[in-house]
């Protein structure tokens, strides 16, 4: 059976090899090459499962080849379900899943090999085997620590420091509205490359959750178990549930408070205070020259000092030396600048943009609270070069519906 299957294919090659002599057409060259190699490829994979057992003893499975049949003691059939379609093929759906708005990924996938196999897949079908894998990957054991990562890779080091950033943004639900999911990036600082139109992060481990902090916390803290407390850098915004548990869970960890609020506190309180333009730029100017020099406590004083004129002034005044007051000690920017450490915490912002808002934000869209959480699983998964996790879920024999 097998030799004639083999000679079958070998006449079949011979034949399109034969038509494509006078081919002029570059296009229709490899197009015709590429229907032939699909259709031979099913064949060995069909042909490869063995021979057929009686009715109820076999299935049919949708795979990347079309559809094919054989027993339902095939490996392919044991780790088909909850869907009739092989591992391997639920795996590339969730992949293009977390990648495209599920219509999107349907005609994508249609148009790029639909046609060749006879398999039509739909948006709901790539929807159910994204929110599958996304529940999947909340149950099972937490991924590799850093030190197996990509970001232990990039860090051969031992004294190069690795920041640890969280910040949130708000995704749509339909239930509840706007809901905020967390997000927390890892990376070293030799991950951060310098160019000369922007800086790039080449390598960084992600967590999301929605939800209460204490979930993200407890999937943030997992990632940085493995890393000395020496070379741990938090950066971050005023949070007070931020600083407390890190204060708490890596008390020998550097923290630094995000320059980029820290201005932005001292800007909301000018604009109020200092109706003169000039005036107030210049003592914006004068109150970042200190912070840069580590007056931290001056710029406090001088804070303390002015003179009080209304209401409005007494409300943002209060506001501003409460968040200076609260963080001073994760203001010494002068002294992170000297260590070439960073001090903004844009990466953590871009991140939001490129993990979570690229997928979950899209015009239109209106999530349920746990689509959102099981699409987050597979965004920071994809994102932090951990696909294999998802990859080894899939040759799992055995998976819960």
């Amino acid at each position: 059976m097998r030799n004639q299957l083999y000679d079958q294919l070998i006449a079949e090659i011979e034949a399109w090899h034969g038509q494509q002599q006078d081919q002029q057409d570059g296009y229709e060259y490899e197009t015709s090459f590429v229907e032939l190699w699909h259709k031979l490829g099913q064949q060995v994979l069909q042909e490869s499962m063995g021979a057929l057992p009686e009715s109820r003893h076999k299935k049919k499975i949708k795979t990347s080849f079309g559809w094919l049949t054989c027993a339902k003691t095939h490996p392919v059939v044991q780790a088909a379900p909850p869907f009739q379609m092989s591992p391997y093929l639920q795996e590339r759906l969730c992949f293009v899943g977390q990648k495209e708005v599920y219509q999107e990924a349907s005609t994508t996938l249609d148009e790029l090999v639909g046609e060749l196999v006879g398999v039509a897949v739909s948006a709901k079908q790539i929807e159910r085997v994204s929110h599958h894998f996304g529940a999947l990957v909340e149950e099972a054991e937490p991924t590799p620590p850093p030190q197996q990562a990509p970001l232990a890779e990039a860090t051969p080091s031992p004294a190069e420091p690795v920041y640890a950033m969280a910040d949130g943004s708000m995704v749509p639900a339909r239930q509840t509205g706007w809901r905020e999911i967390k997000l927390g990036r890892i990376f070293s600082a030799e991950a951060h490359e310098k160019g000369e139109n922007r800086n790039r992060i080449t390598a960084s481990i992600y967590t999301a959750h929605l939800g209460h902090y204490e979930g993200f916390l407890s999937k943030f803290g997992a990632e940085l178990a493995a890393v000395p407390a020496e070379r741990l850098v938090f950066l971050a915004d005023g949070a007070a549930w931020f600083w407390d548990w890190a204060s708490q869970a890596h008390p020998e960890a550097l923290q630094i408070l995000d320059y980029y609020h820290c201005k932005g506190y001292l800007y909301e309180f000018a604009k109020v205070y200092f109706k003169d333009e000039k005036q107030r730029t210049a003592w914006i100017e004068a109150q970042q020259d200190r912070l840069f020099d580590d007056q931290v406590e001056a710029v406090i004083k001088t804070i303390e000092g002015l003179v009080r004129r209304g209401v409005e002034d007494l409300i943002a005044r209060g506001k501003l030396l409460s968040y200076y007051r609260n963080n001073r000690g994760r203001m010494l920017y002068g002294s992170y600048r000297r260590r070439g450490l960073l001090v903004g915490s844009g990466p953590i912002e871009a991140a939001h943009r490129n993990v979570i808002q690229h997928r979950l934000r899209l015009a239109g869209q209106r999530w349920t609270e746990q689509g959102v959480e099981r699409m987050a699983n597979l965004r920071v998964l994809r994102k932090s070069d951990r696909w294999d996790h998802v990859v080894e879920l899939a040759k799992a024999r055995k998976r819960a519906a």
